[in-house]
């Protein structure tokens, strides 16, 4: 049972951790973007990121080799 509730809350810290580096470093390079004139590279760069985002959903997940077993 144990197993089983590491592996949510290792997606739960890998997702916070990353949702928390996000925010911290996108102020800045917008804000950078913005001050050097470059206003449509921004727009630019959120559209990648976004479709980054989206293309991570939709990859195809393999098994992990512990899924088949039953529990101990």
């Amino acid at each position: 049972m144990l197993e089983a509730m590491t592996i949510g809350g290792t997606i739960f810290a890998f997702m916070s951790t990353g949702r928390l580096i996000g925010s911290s470093i996108t102020p800045i390079v917008v804000g950078v973007l913005i001050i050097n004139d470059m206003t449509d590279k921004v727009f630019l760069m959120l559209a990648a990121f976004s479709v980054l985002g989206l293309a991570t959903l939709y990859m195809p997940r393999t098994p992990s080799p512990r899924a088949g077993k039953a529990p101990d």
